[in-house]
C-alpha cells in the first residue's frame, strides 16, 4: 500500500517524536535547576537574615499595615527616600518605596545590620504585591484645578512682583545689525 502524498514515513515520525521528547526533557531540567537555585536562595536568606521587601523576618510577610509601614520606613532610609508624613495614605507611601526598591534592582535587606546586601532579587510585578488583609486601597483624591484664580495669593505677588507690566517697563530688544 502506498503512502499518501505529503505523509511521513515511520522513521521520520520517530525522529520528530524523539526531538520533541528531548526538548521537553531539557525544559524540565532547566525548570528543576531554576527551582533548586530559588530554594538555595531562600536557604541563604534564612541563614544570613536577609529580607525581601514586605517581610519582617526571612520568609515571613508583614501581617498588618503598621508592620508594612515600619518596614517601608527602614527601606526608605536605606534607599534615600523621604519619610512618611502625618496624614499621608500609608498604602500609597509603601507603594512609592516599593517602586524605588524595584528601580534599585531589588537588593535584599540584612536584618541584623539594617544594611542593603549585595544580593539582588528579580524585579517583581508591583501589581501582584500581596498586601496584609487590613490594608485599605489608597484613596488618592485629585487636587482641584482652578482654571482661573479669582485672586493672586499675597505670597505669589510678593515673590514675583506685579503680574502686569506696562510696555514701558519691558526690556527693549537689541537692534539687529
Amino acid at each position: 500500500m502506498a503512502r499518501k502524498y505529503g505523509s511521513k514515513n515511520k522513521s521520520t515520525k520517530r525522529a520528530e517524536n524523539a526531538a520533541r521528547q528531548a526538548a521537553y526533557r531539557e525544559r524540565q531540567a532547566e525548570k528543576a535547576e531554576e527551582e533548586a537555585a530559588q530554594e538555595q536562595l531562600f536557604k541563604d536568606m534564612r541563614e544570613q537574615g536577609l529580607l525581601f521587601f514586605g517581610e519582617t523576618a526571612p520568609l515571613i510577610n508583614c501581617i498588618n499595615m503598621a508592620e508594612e509601614v515600619q518596614m517601608a520606613q527602614i527601606w526608605a532610609r536605606l534607599l534615600g527616600i523621604r519619610e512618611i508624613t502625618p496624614g499621608e495614605n500609608q498604602k500609597a507611601y509603601v507603594l512609592e518605596v516599593l517602586k524605588a526598591w524595584c528601580s534599585a534592582e531589588c537588593p535584599l535587606l540584612h536584618l541584623e545590620t539594617l544594611t542593603l546586601a549585595q544580593c539582588f532579587m528579580e524585579v517583581p510585578d508591583i501589581d501582584t504585591y500581596l498586601w496584609p488583609e487590613d490594608c485599605p486601597d489608597p484613596v488618592i483624591e485629585p487636587e482641584p484645578v482652578n482654571e482661573k484664580p479669582d485672586k493672586v495669593p499675597a505670597h505669589v505677588k510678593a515673590a514675583f512682583g506685579s503680574l502686569r507690566r506696562s510696555p514701558a517697563s519691558l526690556p527693549t530688544p537689541p537692534e539687529a545689525a
